[in-house]
C-alpha cells in the first residue's frame, strides 16, 4: 500500500533521526548511559549522535519526497522500539540482588578476577601500613597478600539472603560490586566476605561501606576473602557502581 499522498509523511525520516540525535545526545549530556555500559563508550555516542543529526539535516534539506508505505512506516517503528527503551530506564535500575543470585558463583573463585592493570597500590597504605586504606573489591582481591591482616575500608552492596547463609552460615554476609568488561550483559559479582559481629543482623540489601581487617582464611573446607572485625555504615550509591 503506497501512502505517500499522507499529509506530512516527507518529514517521517528526518523526525526519526532527530529524535535518535536528541536520546543519544540525552544519554551523553546525563551519563545515563552508565547504567549498563562501561563510560569510554559515551564517545561513540556522541558521535552517533553527529551522525544522526547530520542524517536529519540532510533529509530536511534534500527536495525528494520519499515514498511512504505501510514497510517503511513499520521499520520506523522497529527503530523506535529501543528509544523507548531508553526512555523508560529508571535512574536506579543497577544490577542488583537478582542478578547477584544468578552470576555469583561463591567466595571462592573471588581471588581469580580482573586483570593486572586494576592493580591496587601498595602505597595507599599509611606508613607502616597502619592507615585504613580505601579500596575496591576488585583492588583487594588483585592485592590480597599485601593487604592481608591489614584495615581497609571497601564500598560495596551488602548481601545477606538465605542462599548467602546456607552455604557460609548465619554469622556471614558477602559484599560485592559488579565486575564489566563492556557492558551489564558480561557483568559478573565480584565479593569478598563479611564476618559479622556476634548478634548482628544486617540488611539485606543495600550500599554499605565496610571497614575491617582483610584476610584470606578457612571458612567450611574453603578459603576464601574475608574481612574480619567490621564496622559497617550505610552510604549512597556511587555516581559508577559498577567496576571496570
Amino acid at each position: 500500500m503506497n501512502l505517500s499522498s499522507v499529509s506530512g509523511g516527507r518529514w517521517l525520516p528526518p523526525a526519526l533521526f532527530g529524535t535518535w540525535a536528541m536520546v543519544l545526545l540525552y544519554l551523553v549530556l546525563s551519563g545515563r548511559y552508565t547504567l549498563s555500559l562501561r563510560p569510554e563508550f559515551g564517545l561513540l555516542l556522541a558521535l552517533a549522535h553527529f551522525v544522526a543529526l547530520g542524517c536529519m539535516i540532510a533529509l530536511v534539506l534534500t527536495a525528494a519526497r520519499p515514498r511512504l508505505t505501510v514497510s517503511s512506516l513499520l521499520r520506523c517503528c522497529i527503530l523506535l522500539v529501543p528509544l523507548a527503551y531508553i526512555l523508560t530506564l529508571q535512574q536506579n535500575a543497577q544490577l542488583a540482588g537478582h542478578a547477584f543470585k544468578k552470576r555469583f558463583l561463591g567466595l571462592e573463585t573471588g581471588s581469580e578476577t580482573g586483570q593486572g592493570g586494576r592493580f591496587a597500590s601498595p602505597a595507599a597504605a599509611g606508613p607502616g601500613g597502619q592507615e585504613e586504606a580505601e579500596l575496591t573489591v576488585l583492588q583487594l582481591l588483585f592485592n590480597a597478600d599485601f593487604w592481608g591482616g591489614q584495615r581497609v575500608s571497601v564500598l560495596g552492596i551488602l548481601s545477606h539472603d538465605e542462599e548467602i547463609v546456607r552455604q557460609y552460615g548465619g554469622n556471614v554476609a558477602v559484599l560485592y560490586r559488579f565486575l564489566i568488561t563492556c557492558c551489564a550483559a558480561d557483568a559478573r559479582p565480584i565479593a569478598v566476605g563479611v564476618l559479622l559481629p556476634e548478634g548482628e543482623t544486617p540488611m539485606q540489601q543495600g550500599w554499605v561501606k565496610v571497614e575491617g581487617t582483610f584476610a584470606v582464611d578457612e571458612l567450611h573446607g574453603n578459603r576464601v576473602p574475608l574481612l574480619r572485625d567490621v564496622v559497617i555504615t550505610p552510604v549512597e550509591a556511587p555516581p559508577f557502581p559498577y567496576l571496570f
